[in-house]
């Protein structure tokens, strides 16, 4: 990974992170978007990575609350 596109993914990261805690969601709404627009995954694969990551923030929520 160059270092401007992990700028990008971290900045985009942060951007979708604090936007999903403000409105209480895990961000889903903002990460589709960023990952087929800004880093051009395919539809399929960004239905798929962005399902994944809300699975995996359930799981980690679920863990947390005990």
């Amino acid at each position: 990974m160059t270092t401007r596109r992990g700028v990008s993914a971290f900045g985009g990261g942060a951007l979708i992170v604090t936007l999903g805690g403000l409105i209480g969601l895990g961000g889903a709404e903002f990460r589709l978007p960023l990952l087929i627009g800004t880093f051009q995954f395919p539809a399929l694969e960004a239905v798929i990575v962005n399902k994944f990551v809300s699975l995996a923030l359930s799981v980690i929520k679920m863990w947390r609350a005990g």
